[in-house]
């Protein structure tokens, strides 16, 4: 059962978006001409990194929302499976660059990509401070 507190403009777009995609993905024709390639390259990602709990009773265990249809919509789950869909030149950075983490802005995860099995791999107590220090830091503008 849904809480009246989940009904938001926010939840209602991923809700048609999901389904809009969804219906585009079990369409071939569809599927080629109407998605992006990299809204597709994404989609089959999270399918492989989804919790497998969640595959076989076909909707998430932590929110209920159905998967094929949640897995295609650009918000990420409750469970943390996977990060919010990316645009595509942060895409593009994300496969040029692998083994490098990227931090989803909306749950501060650090997610990098697996080619080898074409998963997302969560990093949660990762930590940029070393690396910032080593660099000389960041330098924020000023207004003079």
């Amino acid at each position: 059962m849904i809480k009246r507190e989940e009904i938001t403009l926010k939840n209602i777009y991923a809700f048609f978006q999901g389904y809009l995609r969804w219906f585009i993905w079990i369409t071939p024709i569809f599927k080629r001409y109407l998605m992006r390639k990299h809204i597709r390259e994404q989609i089959t990602y999270r399918m492989n990194s989804i919790n497998k709990e969640c595959y076989q009773n076909g909707s998430c265990i932590h929110c209920g929302c159905e998967i094929p249809q949640l897995l295609m919509a650009n918000k990420t789950c409750g469970g943390d499976c996977y990060p919010v869909m990316a645009c595509k030149k942060h895409w593009e950075f994300r496969k040029k660059h692998p083994y490098s983490y990227n931090k989803d802005m909306s749950t501060g995860i650090f997610w990098r990509l697996d080619k080898n099995t074409r998963k997302f791999i969560k990093k949660e107590n990762y930590d940029l401070g070393n690396k910032r220090k080593k660099f000389g830091g960041v330098k924020s503008r000023t207004n003079s």
